[in-house]
């Protein structure tokens, strides 16, 4: 069984994300907080083979909400909690990344994976990248429950292009915001 390491900042808008490890409490290690320094996170990445990143973030990396209680680096005016001094730690290790442009920052390391380009997950990010808002608050939080709860279903999987497939299997709609989701849904492959 592979040892699972969660890493995802405590933020009240992305508790949507919880349901991706909720049923793995028991034999995941989740960090919601931290207060150990940047060495002792590295050393738990080390000490696990898969590492799941969920949460905010951009190309740089992703972001320290205030969760995590070491000095962070800043990237573009943004505080992010993995980012570069991480790559050669997590080069080694099976990847998953719900944030915003983490297939930017994976592809950037040359790193595969199951990861995603920008996510709409909050009214205000729709009206950024789309110019409008198709959902309501409501809506985009439901939209956002069913994506977490697909990608729960997946999680086990081995294969990181069956998850992908897995989730835009189950995660459809006719909404402009499931739409521009699915076309972030990415599996990365290693460029030798």
């Amino acid at each position: 069984m592979k040892k699972t390491l969660v890493i995802h900042p405590d933020d009240r808008s992305t508790d949507f994300l919880k349901i991706v490890y909720e049923n793995h409490k028991e034999d995941w290690t989740i960090l919601n907080t931290f207060s150990g320094s940047v060495s002792n996170l590295m050393d738990l990445i080390s000490a696990h083979d898969r590492i799941l990143m969920l949460g905010h973030g951009i190309s740089y990396g992703l972001f320290n909400t205030g969760a995590f209680d070491f000095t962070d680096s800043r990237r573009g005016g943004y505080i992010t909690l993995i980012d570069d001094r991480f790559v050669p730690i997590l080069k080694e290790k099976e990847t998953v990344s719900i944030w915003c442009h983490s297939d930017e920052f994976f592809r950037k390391h040359n790193m595969e994976g199951f990861h995603t380009g920008m996510i709409i997950s909050e009214v205000e990010e729709a009206l950024y990248v789309l110019g409008h808002a198709p959902l309501d608050r409501e809506e985009t939080e439901q939209n956002m429950i069913r994506f977490s709860e697909i990608v729960r279903d997946c999680i086990d999987m081995e294969n990181p292009d069956d998850m992908r497939e897995y989730v835009l299997e189950h995660y459809t709609g006719n909404d402009e915001v499931t739409e521009f989701n699915r076309k972030n849904i990415l599996v990365l492959k290693k460029k030798f």
